[in-house]
């Protein structure tokens, strides 16, 4: 049996998530925040394991006791109602993800590692006026504001509206005459964190101006009383490569289930 709960439930399953390893504050910007998402359960008045589903991103798989009955039905609705493309899953506890073959039945599917990052203050506070250094010659650093996303077409990450944004994120962009060559905004948010999200247009990649940015909206979170986090796909070496430049430290790793429709 599989049930979805509307937004005013999804504090049913707030506990089956309290010891989670990894994007801890993806799932409480769902829990807290305006998101999109969407959550399922087993049993409303206990639930006993759910799924939780950020809108465009992972499918967080959580529980206190097993139900393979209910991994069958969640498999059902992502390829028969849902007729989805792609399927990233997360297990918690993660030897679960043993029984992937329960929602994936004998579709192929890969295994990929993603990396969960902490930030190290005095190593930022110490890198932050190099980080911070001179602007490139043509390019001008803006808040990504109202006055900002009214004349360019900025990616918001996760946020329900634009205007959702405007109320509760920030970030940066590096302007040039014809648009945007990078930018990095606050992606997810709660109470006390902040999940970076940071794009660059092909044409300015490996010029470090990712970096410039992730380190004006660091700074603008630390000085508003929030934690940035940051998390990438170990083969994304660019990306982590850039946390790491800015002073985030590795907590951990952790395992994603991956099929799309490109496996044969």
């Amino acid at each position: 049996m599989i049930i979805e709960l509307k937004k005013d439930q999804f504090g049913l399953v707030a506990d089956l998530y309290k010891d989670i390893d990894h994007n801890r504050g993806v799932i409480e910007a769902v829990l807290q925040g305006p998101f999109p998402a969407r959550v399922f359960v087993d049993d409303v008045e206990k639930p006993n394991m759910a799924v939780v589903y950020p809108v465009g991103f992972f499918y967080f798989v959580a529980g206190r006791q097993f139900r393979a009955d209910f991994l069958k039905a969640f498999g059902r609705m992502l390829f028969e109602d849902w007729q989805v493309n792609i399927v990233e899953l997360f297990f918690f506890p993660e030897d679960w993800s043993e029984h992937a073959n329960l929602i994936l039945g004998d579709r192929p599917r890969l295994r990929f590692e993603r990396r969960d990052y902490a930030l190290n203050h005095e190593l930022f506070q110490e890198r932050k006026a190099e980080l911070l250094g001179k602007l490139p010659e043509g390019m001008e650093l803006l808040p990504i504001d109202h006055e900002l996303l009214s004349q360019y077409n900025v990616n918001t990450g996760m946020w329900l509206t634009r205007e959702d944004y405007l109320q509760q994120g920030f970030g940066y962009c590096l302007v040039v005459e014809h648009g945007i060559a990078t930018q990095c905004v606050v992606g997810l948010r709660t109470a006390t964190e902040v999940e970076l999200d940071v794009r660059t247009d092909e044409q300015y990649r490996k010029q470090g101006l990712a970096t410039l940015v992730s380190a004006a909206t660091i700074d603008h979170a630390l000085r508003s009383g929030l934690e940035p986090t940051w998390s990438c796909f170990s083969f994304n070496q660019g990306s982590w490569k850039i946390a790491e430049k800015l002073g985030f430290e590795l907590k951990h790793t952790k395992s994603i289930v991956l099929w799309d429709t490109s496996l044969k």
